[in-house]
């Protein structure tokens, strides 16, 4: 008989220990698989170049005179590198005006600028910093980006990405 009266495995082990020791058995052996056998696949991400372009409406002159290109560009929360601003061009501010006589008109707003900014970041081998870069650049999303004189709200408003050979 397998099990005996006594509730033992070939009258030698007692059946909820035999129990107990394979589920240990098997969880060891699980973890071995998972970490050395199917975990073994190194993920690196192709280093790449990332450019892409955000515009900030309706600052000031002395906002827009204080980016300049060159300047290295943070998000604001985690104080991450976005990139280096490669060109900036900045246009008066245009808006809607209500006349006189009711008509609605586009018309330049006085001492209010509109900068658009290109900024490119090249993004190494580390698969997480790149997803990291990657999730915050989508088109219309709204971020706070900071230089060393400001910290300004953008709108991304065009992403190119292209690997580096």
């Amino acid at each position: 008989m397998i099990v005996d009266n006594k509730g033992k495995l070939f009258g030698k082990i007692n059946l909820v220990d035999f129990a107990f020791l394979l589920f240990i058995l098997l969880a060891f052996l699980g973890g071995i698989y998972r970490f050395f056998i199917a975990g073994s696949k190194v993920q690196v991400s192709v280093p790449e170049s990332i450019t892409y372009t955000v515009s900030l409406n309706g600052v000031r002159q002395v906002s827009a005179d204080a980016i300049n290109e060159g300047d290295k560009v943070f998000f604001e929360p985690s104080n991450q590198l976005m990139g280096t601003i490669v060109k900036k061009v900045v246009e008066p501010s245009r808006g809607n005006v209500v006349k006189t006589n009711g008509d609605v008109v586009e018309s330049i707003i006085p001492g209010k600028f509109n900068v658009t900014m290109t900024i490119n970041i090249q993004t190494g081998t580390d698969p997480v910093e790149t997803a990291n870069v990657k999730n915050k650049l989508i088109i219309g999303n709204n971020m706070y980006l900071k230089t060393r004189m400001l910290l300004f709200g953008v709108t991304v408003t065009g992403v190119e990405i292209e690997q580096i050979q």
